[in-house]
C-alpha cells in the first residue's frame, strides 16, 4: 500500500494494485477497483495518487463513468 499525502477536496488516499480508496472531507470513502474501472484507470489514478497531484481532479472530471463501491 501506497499512502499518498492529499490537498484540497481529499482527506485521505490509500491505493493498491487493483484499487484506489479515496476518503473526501466529510468523510464519504470511494473505493475505485481494477475488476470495475479497468487496469489503465486504475493505474493512472495511483500515479495521480502517489505523485500527490491531480486525483481529485481526475475524479471529478470523470466520476460519471468511474465505478465505486
Amino acid at each position: 500500500d501506497v499512502l499518498a499525502i492529499v490537498h484540497g477536496i481529499l482527506q485521505h488516499v490509500d491505493v493498491g494494485v487493483d484499487w484506489v480508496s479515496v476518503t473526501f472531507r466529510g468523510g464519504r470513502t470511494y473505493t475505485y477497483r481494477a475488476i470495475d474501472n479497468g487496469q489503465a484507470i486504475i493505474n493512472e489514478m495511483r500515479r495521480k495518487a502517489v505523485a500527490g497531484l491531480g486525483l481529485s481532479r481526475y475524479i471529478l472530471r470523470n466520476k460519471a463513468k468511474l465505478k465505486f463501491v
